[in-house]
């Protein structure tokens, strides 16, 4: 059940004894040795829990005897504490974070562009075949020959998608990397004025509506700018339940469970890197476990430090600089298929 969000704790305690503070001894029983039957649910089908139910109630007897023992403060948490996964992140997730900002800035919603993609292949080519071959259409440029510089950036494009998060020790670019509480770098943390889709009007020159989605910088479209509550520019906002973090260059309003970090102050391709690397934090909550700003800042974000020990905001600068020229000419490229 731990990979569904939800940390389902067993409590065992003598009734009328106050805990009186005490620290939790907790465990992790991982493998209960129980397999999924059809239309019977769970099943010990291999009679595999007795043995395991005799080693756990030695080890909890004992409080010793295996890695997943924890002592849990009750001030802080009721429920075992999983091990956090350690920082990963590589040169594709700052290209991701840098392409989608330069594609919702030249106004290609990612959505549209792949089912319009996906319908040209499947609904504008077609598909022949005979015994000896099978003839595929595919796209072509002006000279009526294979488009392979269309095909291979819409695969470079995907293929970030999945890019596996790993940081290379020999990216000499970033020799020293510094973990942060995110409340020490990132201080204010603000809940904005909520804005329902009935309250606001689409206008196509108005200012962002930003809502919970993964999507489009989070833009849901734009709206007629309201008198008073708009949100400032150049912030990262994020939301609750899809936990996404986004730059936003202008001022914005948003819907329910919206949030922003202040980061005003901090160039605009600083904080392009800033949301590469909050973004890995994200993947540990869900719709059931929002990343509510309390817990936000708790959390540790690592990034680049200078001689100083502090966030090495130049270097960020410098570094999204140059995925931006790498990318520039496939985003254009993107803008007019």
């Amino acid at each position: 059940m731990f990979s569904e969000g939800v940390t389902t704790s067993i409590f065992i305690f003598e009734a009328g004894v106050p805990q009186n503070r005490k620290e939790i001894f907790a465990c992790y029983i991982e493998n209960d040795g129980l397999e999924t039957v059809k239309n019977q649910g769970l099943q010990d089908i291999k009679d595999r829990w007795q043995a395991i139910e005799d080693e756990w109630v030695e080890i909890i007897r004992k409080q010793s005897g295996s890695d997943t023992i924890q002592w849990i403060k009750p001030s802080e948490h009721l429920s075992y504490q999983m091990p956090e996964k350690a920082f990963e992140i590589s040169d594709e997730d700052f290209t991701k974070t840098m392409m989608d900002y330069l594609m919702f800035k030249e106004g290609i919603d990612v959505n549209a562009f792949g089912e319009k993609l996906l319908t040209k292949v499947l609904y504008s080519s077609s598909v022949e075949s005979t015994d000896d071959y099978v003839s595929i259409m595919l796209p072509v440029d002006e000279n009526h020959k294979p488009d392979f510089s269309y095909m291979e950036s819409y695969t470079k494009n995907q293929e970030l998608q999945s890019a596996k998060r790993f940081l290379k020790s020999r990216n000499a670019e970033f020799e020293s990397w510094k973990t942060y509480k995110i409340k020490d770098v990132f201080p204010d943390i603000v809940k904005p004025a909520v804005y329902h889709t009935h309250e606001v009007k689409e206008n196509p020159t108005g200012i962002p509506y930003v809502v919970r989605s993964k999507f489009n910088n989070g833009v849901k479209y734009y709206v007629e700018r309201p008198n008073s509550n708009v949100n400032p520019a150049k912030v990262i906002s994020f939301d609750a339940e899809n936990a996404t973090f986004f730059y936003q260059k202008s001022e914005w309003i948003s819907g329910r469970d919206m949030y922003y970090i202040d980061t005003r102050g901090i160039d605009e391709y600083a904080c392009l890197f800033i949301t590469s690397c909050l973004q890995p934090i994200a993947e540990k909550y869900s719709y059931n476990y929002g990343m509510f700003p309390d817990l936000l800042k708790e959390e540790r974000i690592k990034l680049p430090a200078n001689e100083n020990g502090e966030p090495d905001y130049a270097l960020m600068e410098r570094y999204m600089k140059i995925v931006e020229s790498k990318v520039n000419n496939t985003v254009k490229f993107l803008s007019i298929v």
